[in-house]
């Protein structure tokens, strides 16, 4: 064979082999390109539903509780689902902000003595326990008797015969039966009273016999829209 026809075949093989190195790096690069896309789609997926998952674990109303009292959720679903009263959730956390903030007491709900316990005797959690089933009971009250809501949480200070007081009055609770139900109990005795619910109303003073203004000072810790059925 003649020697140009070898170098030009020689040439040509060299030519391919370079060819087939080239595609060869280009192919392994766009290997590790797509390898690193493909990772970091799945990264921003993950971090996405870690996002949406904690967006789902915060309740709104969250926002409007102390942390302390945020602390206790879990405990107030727990016993209140046992209780079979799981909708109320955020009335209960509403109370544990009223009467404690979650901190400064171990009766966490001041819920002993609707137990026939000493007041202030029990842990939080069996004050929690105690709470739901205690409201447990007025709403059971309450059905029976027709009363609303507000009632229902007005009563948590009041005790039940506010329950029975309201259902003679139409069952609807109302400021003014609150205050009526207060000064016969107390004997019209007064006491001033330092709130701004209290303030607006009256100019600062409530009745001696519970918080008459209990049922307002709840409803400022739920979130906005709840208003579930009774």
């Amino acid at each position: 064979m003649a020697p140009d026809r070898k170098e030009r075949r020689r040439a040509l093989k060299e030519a391919r082999e370079k060819e087939l190195k080239r595609n060869l790096v280009l192919c392994g690069a766009a290997l590790v390109l797509l390898a690193v896309i493909v990772i970091w789609r799945i990264a921003a997926a993950v971090s996405a539903g870690r996002g949406d998952k904690a967006e789902e674990a915060a309740d709104p109303q969250d926002a409007l509780l102390t942390e302390d009292v945020v602390a206790y959720r879990d405990l107030v679903e727990t016993y209140a689902e046992e209780e079979g009263i799981s909708a109320y959730v955020p009335i209960l956390m509403a109370i544990m902000e009223v009467e404690t903030k979650g901190y400064g007491s171990q009766d966490v709900m001041q819920s002993s003595a609707s137990g026939g316990h000493a007041p202030g005797t029990l842990g939080p959690e069996a004050s929690i326990e105690q709470a739901c089933v205690y409201f447990a009971e007025l709403v059971e009250i309450a059905r029976e008797r027709g009363c609303d809501l507000g009632a229902v949480i007005q009563a948590y200070n009041f005790g039940p015969d506010y329950l029975r007081f309201v259902a003679e009055q139409g069952g609807r609770h109302t400021m003014e039966l609150a205050e009526s139900f207060a000064a016969s109990r107390s004997g019209g005795s007064t006491v001033s009273y330092d709130n701004a619910i209290a303030q607006d109303y009256n100019g600062g003073w409530r009745y001696t016999y519970g918080n008459m203004f209990y049922e307002a000072l709840v409803r400022q810790y739920l979130p906005d829209g709840y208003e579930p059925d009774l």
